[in-house]
């Protein structure tokens, strides 16, 4: 259960989950303006470990001569549920157009990696250069170079292109490097690549991406379908790999007024032989939300409830 409470730019929400038996976790978010810049955080902890806090961070971000950046303090508990071990970490991110051409950010992780995960000691872990919105070929192409503590560590290059002529609206191909792997220091060590495909068939709405190891080695693929069934929308997914069906997944979402409501079972295959199939329902996830707003006086009014 979520609960979202904002005035103005200021914004408090919690969300807690529960299990069948137990009360699993409790999360807390906070965004305020302070001045030009504005002010996040949050908190997660587990009350049923005996040790319950997990994570909190707070960061500040805004922006100067049309850099913008951000600054964040973190702070986790790497060890595990009998043995806690705390330690705390930060990442400084910069960011902005070059030349009105391509948008370049950076992000620096100190006892931390460049994606926010604390690690041990406040050392340098990381860092973390991407470089977007290129034009090549007809398409946008973006770079993307991941750096850790003994030099360049995984370089990823992605384009995508619209398609003339054909009701797919545009196709994207993704090739991730790996670079300075080996005693050879290698450069460019094909990890392998994976395309996708987004468009509109008429009202229906068709997302597929596909991954291989290699040019020739299929690896794993997700094709998912959505459209309008019942006054809402039916959405499908289905997993597969280079042998079988992974799983199927279904979503019926309705919104009306500020309530909307959602429904998804997962369905994992056990086996398929191309006749008969048997599988588990391993999940059924339901969602529901509505809308309240409080006349304006109040000092605080829930907005978004969702159960």
């Amino acid at each position: 259960m979520a609960t979202t409470y904002r005035v103005d730019r200021f914004s408090l929400s919690g969300r807690s989950v529960f299990s069948l038996t137990d009360f699993t976790s409790q999360a807390f978010r906070l965004t305020a303006p302070l001045g030009d810049f504005a002010l996040q955080g949050g908190m997660s902890f587990s009350p049923t470990q005996a040790s319950p806090f997990t994570r909190a961070n707070l960061a500040l971000s805004g922006a100067w001569e049309g850099v913008s950046f951000t600054v964040s303090a973190l702070s986790a508990n790497i060890g595990s549920t009998q043995t806690p071990a705390y330690d705390c970490g930060s990442t400084v991110r910069l960011s902005g157009t070059v030349m009105d051409c391509a948008y370049l950010s950076m992000t620096l992780g100190i006892g931390a990696t460049p994606f926010g995960s604390v690690q041990q000691g406040m050392s340098y872990e990381g860092m973390r250069i991407s470089w977007g919105n290129l034009a090549f070929c007809g398409g946008t192409a973006n770079l993307d170079f991941l750096f850790d503590q003994a030099g360049l560590d995984l370089e990823t290059i992605s384009w995508s292109v619209p398609i003339p002529y054909v009701p797919f609206s545009t196709f994207g191909l993704n090739v991730r490097l790996n670079g300075f792997n080996g005693p050879g220091n290698t450069w460019f060590d094909l990890l392998g690549f994976s395309a996708s495909l987004r468009g509109k068939i008429g009202e229906l709405s068709v997302s597929g991406s596909f991954t291989f190891e290699s040019v020739q080695t299929f690896s794993r693929g997700v094709w998912s379908v959505s459209g309008p069934f019942f006054g809402g929308t039916l959405s499908s997914t289905t997993s597969i790999d280079e042998t079988t069906l992974l799983s199927q997944a279904f979503t019926w979402s309705y919104r009306s007024d500020g309530f909307s409501v959602s429904a998804s079972p997962t369905f994992e295959i056990v086996s398929f032989d191309g006749t008969n199939l048997v599988f588990d329902i391993p999940s059924v996830r339901a969602t529901m939300r509505r809308d309240r707003r409080r006349r304006p006086h109040s000092e605080f009014y829930p907005q978004q409830t969702e159960f």
